[in-house]
């Protein structure tokens, strides 16, 4: 420790005695040179400077004054416009800073945010069809990231294809042709009808030369035939009129331009040099005898004919089979035939006339085949031995009295194609047992049902028929002797007409025992006096549907002990609200309708 102290002393003497033998040995006469700035500390904004100015020998270098000085501050920062140092993206934020203006100092950094999406229009992937549901999205203009997405609804709508031809036909000379112009929707796996329209082909008419058509070969129509107006743009062919032609034609308009939809009674009765007649297709009946007494009748297994048209048949006949190409049955045609047994009408007949089977008292079989368009007034008037009969639902009229008197038969069954029930058409069916009426039928006449003393069943499927009248007594002293009729409202009817099994006069006396409502059904009304007088039944449950009961529905109904309703709130009868808690028992529900508030209109509220 005390070696070290004297070695550093020894250093420091010899440092002294060299200094000073440099400056005994030097015997310069110092020159000086300018003062020099040296160690200069630039002034800055809120910060002054300094600088040392040293004057030196301009002969030996020697430094011989040193003189600090100072410089004053420049004063605030003046602040420069912002640089960019590193740009923002959208993922991270970007750097930037400015420098004062007078000193150049960096007197502020600062951060630039992340810049934002900037959202496109809605791009769809995919579309929205009219099968499926599509999608859409938003994606940044910038960076292309997908923004937003939602459901598009399936449409409602088509997409129009182009239009196509179908079920194209030529027009002949007298019938029109056609075709139909369709368009579907052109969405892959839809391909749905958009469209459809028909588009008419007249046809021209014909070109005769030489009594008959160039082009289809027809006979040139008689001239001079009667015509009489049925004064609803239609007519019938009266008679013969001044035509001479022993092969008529039959036009199917007038010269005045109707159409031609019958051949009058005895039209061509007696005109024995008739050797053929052509009965258009727009004639829907042909009278009695109207071509007894011609050539034009062409016998073929019992039956006879005049074109496609049977109009009479032999007395001693018992099986017919019509014959297939048949249109039509003439008006009394086989009337009284009561050999006839079995008879089957194909469907190429659309027309049964008049009585055509009037009084036929041995037929036990009759086939109606579909395509059977109307049956005539007394068509099977008296057929005492036929015991089923199936309207088709092709059928859309049957006429006055069409079965009257059928007394064997036990069921009838009227097709969801028949629109018009003619007055009496089943009366004093004695043994008929069911009935089933079809959901088409609209109208009704008289005493339809009247005396089917048999009836214990009786199936109303008509879905919203006319109403009736006080007078139409449409079951008529019916029902089955010691049970009665059992009623089944079927599912389709939206309205039980007026008066359908009104029992007003003790004389007219039916015996409805039961009211059944199909489940499933739509009944929302029951009209005035439907089941007026029905004291046989003791009874009936409203089903949920109905929402209106007419005044007098169930009216002097003296035996009905119990109405149950489906849903009991709600209910006024005229002006009076009915108490819920009083529905719900049935005994007070039954005095209310049959009794208490049977005059007035019953309305459910919603």
């Amino acid at each position: 420790m005390m070696k070290s102290a004297w070695l550093r002393l020894l250093l420091c003497l010899s440092l002294l005695l060299c200094i000073a033998l440099s400056f005994a040995s030097c015997d310069c006469k110092h020159k000086k040179t300018v003062a020099a700035e040296e160690n200069l500390i630039k002034a800055v904004c809120g910060s002054g400077g300094s600088y040392d100015l040293v004057v030196y020998c301009e002969k030996c270098g020697v430094e011989l004054s040193r003189e600090s000085k100072s410089i004053d501050a420049l004063g605030e920062h003046t602040p420069g416009e912002w640089v960019v140092d590193t740009e923002p993206t959208l993922t991270s934020d970007g750097t930037k800073h400015r420098d004062c203006t007078t000193c150049g100092a960096r007197i502020e950094s600062g951060k630039i945010p992340a810049l934002s999406h900037i959202p496109s229009d809605w791009i769809a992937d995919p579309p929205a069809t009219c099968i499926s549901v599509g999608s859409r999205y938003k994606e940044c203009t910038v960076c292309h990231a997908e923004l937003e997405r939602e459901d598009i609804p399936q449409l409602t709508a088509h997409t129009p294809g182009e239009s196509v031809m179908e079920h194209y036909s030529e027009a002949s000379c007298t019938v029109n042709g056609g075709y139909d112009h369709v368009v579907y929707c052109c969405v892959p796996g839809c391909g749905a009808e958009v469209s459809r329209a028909y588009n008419t082909i007249v046809a021209p008419g014909h070109s005769y030369k030489d009594g008959a058509c160039t082009e289809c070969g027809a006979i040139k129509p008689a001239n001079g035939l009667e015509f009489t107006s049925n004064g609803d743009g239609t007519c019938y062919v009266s008679g013969i009129g001044t035509c001479t032609d022993t092969a008529i034609v039959i036009p199917d308009r007038s010269p005045g331009g109707e159409l031609v939809v019958g051949i009058g009674g005895s039209a061509f009765y007696g005109c024995s040099s008739v050797t053929s007649v052509t009965i258009p297709p727009s004639v829907k009946s042909i009278g009695v005898y109207a071509f007894s007494g011609t050539g034009a009748m062409v016998e073929d297994g019992g039956v006879y004919y005049v074109d496609k048209w049977a109009v009479s048949c032999s007395t001693a006949v018992t099986t017919v089979s019509i014959r297939p190409d048949t249109v039509g049955i003439s008006d009394d045609s086989f009337s009284s035939r009561t050999a006839l047994a079995d008879i089957t009408i194909p469907g190429s007949v659309k027309f049964i006339g008049n009585k055509a089977f009037y009084g036929c008292t041995g037929i036990e079989d009759v086939v109606i085949n579909s395509g059977v368009e109307t049956i005539g007034n007394s068509a099977f008037y008296g057929c005492g031995n036929m015991t089923c009969v199936i309207i088709p639902d092709t059928v859309k009229s049957i006429g006055d009295n069409a079965f009257s008197y059928c007394m064997g038969l036990l069921s009838a069954i009227v097709g969801d194609g028949v629109e018009t029930i003619g007055a009496y058409a089943f009366y004093y069916c004695t043994a008929l047992e069911s009935v089933n009426i079809g959901k088409s039928v609209k109208s009704m006449g008289g005493y339809v049902f009247g005396y089917c003393n048999m009836l214990d069943y009786v199936y109303f499927n008509a879905v919203n028929m006319d109403d009736l009248n006080w007078d139409s007594h449409i079951f008529n002293s019916s029902g089955k002797s010691g049970y009665g009729i059992s009623v089944v409202i079927g599912k389709d009817v939206a309205v039980i007409p007026a008066y359908l099994f009104d029992n007003n006069y003790g004389y007219y006396s039916h015996k409805v025992i039961g009211i059944m409502f199909e489940g499933g059904g739509v009944c929302t009304k029951i009209g005035d006096y439907a089941f007026n007088g029905c004291d046989k039944l003791d009874s009936v449950s409203i089903p949920d549907s109905v929402t209106i009961i007419g005044a007098h529905s169930f009216g002097g109904c003296n035996g009905l002990e119990s109405v149950e309703f489906a849903d009991p709130t709600g209910w006024k009868a005229g002006s009076t609200v009915i108490l819920s808690a009083d529905l719900e028992d049935g005994a007070t529900a039954a005095t209310y309708l049959k009794s208490t508030y049977d005059t007035s209109e019953w309305v459910k509220e919603s």
